[in-house]
């Protein structure tokens, strides 16, 4: 894109971001490369960029978390994967970064964005499953003797039809597709800096519903999506995330960095992102078992010029066939609401407008609206 990356090289903070990993990662293998020639400089260079690592990642620890959404995590684990093994194929180690609370974990925090057929793309992440292909994952599965993570790895591929990489041709293992097959299961992530994405899901097999939903500091690319989620079910995406913006301009001169471009309450809305910049989403409640799983962000800190309390629950029940999002918000004065659901599908709105169905490819998604006050679909 032009723009200069040396500033990255060192630009830590309280959150790195990818471009941290990426040109670390990149520092170390190209320095490698060249060591024959210039050993005091390649030394310098690997001795260097292994600290930035080690500092970095400090903040995937403890549950492998980081912020900024599924095609950003796919370019750390590639860099991860590049860097490490690169350490450890020429000095037999990778001078403890590989040991560090978080980074065996990674991985499956990063197929955790995996749906049915589309990523669930958070965090100025396009919809190709391409870019969270997770290539590495059995370099990591390999290093820690994680079966599971293998196996995990291995059915993702092939449920998924993703294109095998180098890294898996490298550091796949026979045991690895003769395990006991693993499939991805309801989660909820949180990190440290309470960045956190939950999952509730049918079986891929049955196609039926997958429901994603994200909260945490707006982030690096600033997006207001705290308590925003995705739904898929039966071969359709009906409840979207609008994808990646351009790195041009203020965020939230943008349609889809604000508030209104996710799938969010807007209390009052007028100039400002229609969140609280900088706040925190904390999911409080989170619960599955066989036939239903729910979760309940809050979101008052949000929320906090608009409302005295703010909160979405989100449940996943009857068979996991059906589900309900609810918000439950307190305000002060009199105000002007939204709820907004982005989507792709055809839309038929009741004369009413109390309900309304999605036109999907196989089935189609009703919806009712079920409130305390007034309120319309348009």
């Amino acid at each position: 894109d032009g723009k200069s990356r040396s500033t990255y090289f060192t630009k830590l903070g309280d959150n790195p971001h990818n471009w941290v990993y990426v040109c670390n990662g990149g520092a170390i293998v190209g320095a490698l490369s060249v060591a024959d020639e210039a050993p005091e400089l390649s030394s310098k260079i690997v001795s260097y960029a292994v600290k930035n690592w080690g500092k970095a990642l400090r903040f995937l620890a403890p549950d492998g978390v980081h912020y900024e959404g599924p095609m950003y995590n796919n370019w750390m684990l590639v860099s991860m994967t590049n860097a490490f093994s690169s350490l450890e194929n020429t000095f037999g180690t990778s001078f403890g970064l590989m040991d560090m609370p978080g980074v065996t974990e990674f991985p499956y925090f990063n197929m955790s964005f995996i749906s049915s057929d589309l990523p669930f793309n958070f965090g100025n992440s396009d919809s190709l499953m391409s870019n969270i292909n997770s290539n590495g994952t059995f370099y990591i599965a390999s290093y820690a003797n994680d079966i599971a993570l293998g196996s995990l790895r291995s059915s993702v591929l092939m449920e998924h039809n993703l294109s095998i990489g180098v890294q898996d041709l490298i550091y796949a293992k026979p045991e690895f597709f003769m395990a006991e097959k693993e499939i991805l299961n309801d989660a909820a992530y949180i990190s440290p800096n309470k960045y956190s994405i939950f999952t509730l899901r049918s079986s891929d097999a049955e196609k039926k519903i997958n429901l994603a939903a994200v909260g945490g500091t707006c982030n690096e690319f600033e997006q207001a999506d705290s308590g925003s989620f995705i739904i898929d079910a039966f071969d359709t995406r009906f409840a979207c995330d609008m994808g990646k913006g351009v790195y041009e301009g203020e965020w939230f001169d943008k349609y889809k960095h604000r508030a209104e471009g996710h799938n969010v309450i807007v209390i009052n809305p007028d100039q400002s992102p229609g969140f609280k910049t900088g706040t925190v989403a904390s999911l409080d409640n989170f619960a599955s078992d066989n036939d239903e799983g729910f979760a309940i962000y809050d979101l008052s800190a949000n929320y906090k010029d608009y409302a005295t309390s703010a909160k979405r629950g989100y449940y996943l029940f009857d068979n996991r066939s059906r589900i309900i999002v609810q918000d439950e918000i307190k305000c002060e004065n009199p105000s002007e609401m939204y709820w907004f659901m982005h989507t792709g599908c055809e839309i038929e709105i009741s004369e009413d407008k109390k309900s309304a169905i999605l036109k999907g490819d196989l089935k189609n998604m009703h919806l009712r609206i079920d409130c305390n006050v007034d309120a319309e679909f348009s």
